[in-house]
């Protein structure tokens, strides 16, 4: 649970300075993950939480639902 709320920090973080969402390699250097495929898993936990929304197959599509905005960490 830690790295995947370390992860939705990440998220946050960066769509606060750019205007697009993160690569799953970008997202995994920058939380110290070895395998960007290990960040999947992460996003799933997150998205059942309501947290962010991903649209399949398209890069770059990761956004935060309304509760994700206001989340307390």
């Amino acid at each position: 649970m830690e790295t995947t709320l370390a992860i939705f920090k990440f998220i946050r973080q960066y769509l606060a300075t750019h205007p697009w969402s993160p690569t799953l390699r970008e997202i995994a250097e920058g939380c110290g993950l070895a395998w960007p495929s290990s960040v999947v898993r992460h996003l799933d936990h997150l998205q059942a939480w309501d947290l962010i929304v991903r649209e399949p197959g398209k890069a770059r599509s990761i956004g935060l639902t309304e509760k994700g905005k206001t989340f307390q960490i």
